[in-house]
């Protein structure tokens, strides 16, 4: 029977202790970036409403602008 090295066991155990530790922490990091990027969704989902919003505002004032126009040339 080959002789076994007992604390070449103890290092194995270390090192599958800290890779066990590196992959929670990179869960948990994984986590976070999902947050972050569901967050930055919205965050964009709303700039794309807002400038909706805002193109129909231009699109209103601007017809607006041309019906005074229209008017004032009307009314001379």
């Amino acid at each position: 029977m080959a002789d076994i090295d007992l604390r070449a066991f103890g290092g194995l155990e270390r090192d599958v202790k800290h890779l066990s530790e590196r992959i929670d922490n990179l869960e948990k990091a994984i986590e976070r970036l999902e947050t972050r990027i569901a967050s930055l969704t919205a965050l964009l989902d709303q700039a794309r409403g807002a400038r909706w919003l805002l193109g129909a505002l231009v699109s209103a004032a601007s017809f607006a602008a041309g019906v005074a126009a229209t008017a004032k040339g009307l009314l001379r």
